[in-house]
């Protein structure tokens, strides 16, 4: 292992003592359980309140940020493209924007960020 990789794997992870033999247990905050459990938390209850919105509004956020089932973010321009090609609509990127805004104005009502917030401990700002 070079100087530079095992430097890496230094600042982020813990020895811990164990059978006479140092073992390093990845110390970031994704490989946590505590934190993996509260992400999953999280998608569980976003994929929640996501049911709320009409079909529309749920397929333009989750293009935006990426949400499944879409594995990356998407413009505004590529999700008008997507509904002419899918659903036979003529809309362009100004209505794909209104319907994202419509739809976070909805996500943002205090029920809804109070509720994803929960137990999570997830900073909740749509």
């Amino acid at each position: 292992m070079s100087e530079k990789s095992r430097k890496i794997v230094e600042e982020n992870s813990i020895p811990l003592a164990g059978s006479g033999v140092e073992k390093m247990v990845d110390n970031r905050p994704e490989s946590n359980p505590h934190t993996m459990l509260g992400r999953a938390e999280f998608k569980e209850r976003l994929e929640h309140v996501l049911k709320n919105l009409s079909p529309r509004k749920q397929r333009v956020i989750r293009m935006l940020y990426g949400l499944a089932p879409y594995e990356r973010e998407h413009s505004e321009e590529e999700i008008a493209q997507n509904f002419k090609e899918t659903l036979h609509t003529n809309m362009d990127a100004e209505e794909i924007k209104k319907i994202k805004a419509s739809a976070l104005r909805e996500l943002r009502q205090t029920q809804n960020t109070v509720w994803l917030k929960g137990s999570t401990g997830y900073d909740v700002s749509i």
